[in-house]
């Protein structure tokens, strides 16, 4: 990752992860773009400081919130190891309701593991 920043981004569908890519290139900003897919196996980054999530990385779970949250709980636990040290988190999504939702949602259950 120090070759790239420390800079990753994770989103399910190409389009967009080419446009935050893209767009992260213009401003003169390498980053490392992961195009997620549910249940593949990755190897968990160390030297991360800036992570690009989009909230919603499975199709079909638009509704159910407690399905989004699981989902991208292990998105950022396969791509970001819990010994990474601080980051920050970025998330992107068309209901920014759910990004207050999953601040509360990890912070309510610190089984989740989650990296801080």
């Amino acid at each position: 990752m120090d070759n790239l920043g420390g800079v990753l981004v994770v989103d399910n569908k190409k389009k967009e992860l080419s446009d935050l890519v893209q767009e992260l290139a213009r401003r003169n900003i390498s980053c490392l773009p992961k195009l997620y897919e549910p249940g593949e196996q990755v190897v968990p980054q160390t030297g991360v400081r800036l992570a690009f999530f989009d909230v919603n990385l499975e199709d079909g779970l638009s509704s159910n919130e407690s399905q989004i949250f699981a989902s991208l709980v292990r998105a950022i636990k396969s791509y970001i190891a819990v010994d990474n040290g601080p980051y920050v988190l970025v998330f992107w999504t068309k209901k920014p309701d759910l990004v207050e939702g999953f601040k509360e949602y990890v912070d309510r259950d610190d089984s989740q593991k989650v990296p801080k």
